[in-house]
């Protein structure tokens, strides 16, 4: 096994998709993320670009998301914990860094839109997390991959939402995020990624920032509870 850390960790990653790095996904994965072509098999998914994902996770751009993370952690403490004597972390945790995720990636703050996409996002996360990969009527993966559909459509109305606002802000600079981006990204044919492709990169994100970071923020914090 080997670990690549840090911004040169990343810049290999991101810079050498299918050249030195191969993407993998397990089965159970990719027939919640990737449903669309499980049930057409005659469409073909184009691997995914990371380039331009890269370019939204330098350094230099994520510092000027210190002063949003250091705000909104704030106001969360302030709304979700400090009226509590008591506080179970990981739920709020889960819910503060898929907020920022959602702000980071996506350019969204609003706390209705949010919470649009965080609802069926828990069903898909602790259907696989914590189930089974059976796609049967009562089993919590099969609510996985319902619950993924509806994260679909939620990013498709989005995505047409920031169409139209770079449609009317044609030649005025945008920010930089993963959703922009990949909206106006373009292959050596000059072709657009389509609606899928981009709900499906957009998902991938927020799964790995929703489990991830959650996970290893909640025992610094038990270990320190004076923070």
């Amino acid at each position: 096994m080997a670990m690549f850390c840090g911004a040169e960790g990343n810049k290999f990653i991101f810079t050498n998709d299918n050249k030195l790095v191969f993407p993998w996904f397990p089965k159970s994965l990719s027939l919640v993320l990737f449903a669309e072509f499980f049930e057409n098999s005659s469409r073909k998914l184009s691997t995914p670009r990371r380039r331009f994902q890269y370019n939204s996770l330098k350094h230099e751009v994520l510092k000027q998301y210190i002063p949003v993370i250091d705000q909104t952690a704030r106001e969360h403490i302030e709304k979700e914990w400090a009226p509590n004597q008591e506080v179970k972390v990981l739920p709020p945790m889960k819910k503060y860094t898929f907020s920022l995720a959602c702000f980071i990636f996506m350019n969204i703050a609003e706390a209705e839109k949010i919470k649009k996409l965080a609802d069926p996002f828990d069903i898909v996360s602790k259907g696989l997390r914590l189930s089974l990969p059976i796609n049967l009527p009562g089993f919590a993966f099969k609510g996985a991959i319902k619950a993924a559909k509806v994260v679909r459509e939620q990013l498709v109305k989005i995505m047409r939402e920031r169409k139209e606002e770079l449609m009317k802000n044609k030649g005025k600079e945008v920010q930089p995020d993963s959703l922009t981006q990949m909206l106006l990204y373009t292959d050596e044919d000059g072709q657009f990624m389509s609606e899928i492709e981009i709900g499906i990169n957009i998902m991938g994100l927020l799964l790995a920032k929703y489990e991830s970071t959650s996970n290893h923020g909640s025992p610094y914090l038990e270990r320190r509870g004076s923070v």
